[in-house]
C-alpha cells in the first residue's frame, strides 16, 4: 500500500509541480547547478531558493519525531492502563 501512495505522490509532483512551476523531485538536481552556477557564472543569484532543499527535510522531520513522541506516549499510556486494570 505505501508503494501506492509515494507512487500517486511522485505522479502529482511530476504532473503539477514540475510542469507549473519548474519545480525539482530531487534536491540534487537543483542545489548541484544551483552551486555550479553560483561558482562558474552569476554570484549568490542561483543558490537564493535551494535553502528550502535543506530546511524543508528538517522541519519535516522535527515535525515527524514530535507527533511520534506525541502518539507513542498516548499508546503506552493506554497500554499502562490496560496492563494494571
Amino acid at each position: 500500500m505505501s508503494g501506492l501512495i509515494i507512487g500517486l505522490a511522485f505522479a502529482m509532483i511530476a504532473l503539477f509541480g514540475i510542469g507549473v512551476t519548474g519545480a525539482s523531485a530531487n534536491p540534487a538536481r537543483s542545489i548541484g547547478p544551483a552551486v555550479m552556477s553560483a561558482i562558474f557564472r552569476q554570484g549568490l543569484t542561483p543558490l537564493a531558493h535551494s535553502w528550502i532543499f535543506v530546511i524543508a527535510p528538517l522541519i519535516g522531520a522535527a515535525i515527524a519525531a514530535i507527533v511520534f513522541a506525541y502518539l507513542n506516549k498516548r499508546v503506552v499510556a493506554r497500554r499502562t492502563r490496560e496492563n494494571q486494570g
